[in-house]
This record gives C-alpha cells, sequence and structure tokens, in this order.
C-alpha cells in the first residue's frame, strides 16, 4: 500500500461475531468465516479475559453468548488465509501472537504471513 488510507476502500464488519442484535444476540464463529469469504477484510474482535484465563469474545456489559479466542483465531486463519494444513496452523499461531500483543488499535498482518493480496486488518 502506497497511498494515504484514505484512498483505499476496506471492507470491514462491525460485532463481526454477532448473529443478530448486540444485546442477546448469540455469537458464533462461523460469522468470521462468513464474512471473510464474502470479501470482508476487517473484522472486529471484541476480546475479554474468559472465567478459565482463556480469552473470550463477546459483546461486553450485554447478554451475548461467549466464544473462545482459539475458534474465532482459527475460523480467520481458515477463510483469511487459504493454505496448506501445516501453513494454516502456523498462521494462526501468528495471529494468536499478534492479539496478544495488541490490545487496541488496528494492526494489520504483514503480507509475508498472508496468502491473499488483500491486506487484512484485525481491530
Amino acid at each position: 500500500m502506497s497511498r494515504p488510507l484514505t484512498h483505499y476502500h476496506i471492507a470491514s464488519s462491525h460485532n463481526t461475531y454477532l448473529t443478530g442484535n448486540q444485546i442477546t444476540s448469540r455469537s458464533d464463529v462461523e460469522m468470521y468465516e462468513r464474512v471473510l469469504l464474502m470479501g470482508c477484510r476487517c473484522v472486529e474482535i471484541d476480546c475479554f479475559d474468559g472465567q478459565n484465563g482463556e480469552p473470550e469474545v463477546y459483546h461486553k456489559n450485554a447478554m451475548t453468548s461467549r466464544i473462545p479466542i482459539r475458534s474465532v483465531l482459527d475460523a480467520i486463519s481458515k477463510a483469511a488465509f487459504p493454505a496448506s494444513h501445516a501453513e494454516t496452523a502456523s498462521r494462526s499461531a501468528s495471529l494468536a501472537s499478534a492479539t496478544e500483543t495488541e490490545s487496541s488499535g488496528m494492526r494489520q498482518i504483514p503480507s509475508s504471513s498472508r496468502a491473499s493480496p488483500y491486506p487484512v486488518i484485525l481491530s
């Protein structure tokens, strides 16, 4: 990307994990696969400390269900980075590392870690 960010259109998704409203709906890991396969390149991951020390994805201060972060990262890895199984596992670990080190703001996954020429931004 050689131009200012405002020169690009980025297909994004808000509350990606939700199947309905943001107060009482169900969280579903398949929503990540669906939006990425439809061309979305920026997904939202609302990640919070889980009850067993494992991060969970859900809408804070709401009655939505919770999904483990590992499931979300696996789904993103499969849908956003189509590759062999071994490469997918490696990319999933890279995504987990990126998510753990970046707690706020946007982080673009380096092109060397992607099979697609299009940027994927985690926010």
